[in-house]
């Protein structure tokens, strides 16, 4: 026999020592079940049905992530505060606040951002840009992003 040849009892013995093969709609299945997506999207919903100034939670696997809509863009953020765990996304969503300066550079006040918007964690106030994600005092620290895609009417969120 030479050297590349396989005796015919080596080679049923491997055959029988393989693991049974899963069809793909048997994966898709069990995937779907126990709450995972297949191929990193998970679907949200449908983008009529979301709102503008709207957020959802939604849960996958023993992940949550916050989804919110603003001026028509989605943004989808980890819903686990930095601070200590907390429910980040689901708390009060507010313009941010600003103080408006004279030239001179004294102020002219404290008022409401009409274009920049933050959420905050409901447990001890953090606050976090919803564009970015970033933590309003410290922008070093912030939230998970998710890609958030839009496929005709439905959203997903990449994961």
């Amino acid at each position: 026999m030479d050297a590349t040849a396989v005796p015919s009892n080596a080679a049923s013995n491997r055959v029988s020592q393989q693991k049974p093969t899963i069809s793909a709609s048997e994966r898709c299945s069990k995937a779907c079940s126990q709450g995972r997506s297949i191929l990193g999207e998970q679907y949200v919903c449908k983008s009529f049905e979301f709102k503008d100034g709207e957020r959802r939670i939604i849960r996958i696997g023993d992940d949550e992530i916050g989804v919110f809509r603003h001026e028509g863009e989605f943004f989808a953020y980890s819903n686990y505060c930095v601070h200590q765990g907390g429910p980040a996304c689901e708390g009060l969503i507010i313009a941010r606040v600003e103080e408006r300066l004279r030239p001179d550079k004294t102020s002219m006040g404290l008022f409401f951002s009409e274009k920049d918007m933050s959420f905050a964690c409901p447990w001890h106030g953090y606050e976090y840009d919803m564009r970015t994600g970033q933590h309003i005092a410290d922008r070093r620290v912030r939230l998970r992003k998710y890609q958030v895609l839009q496929k005709g009417e439905d959203v997903y969120v990449v994961v």
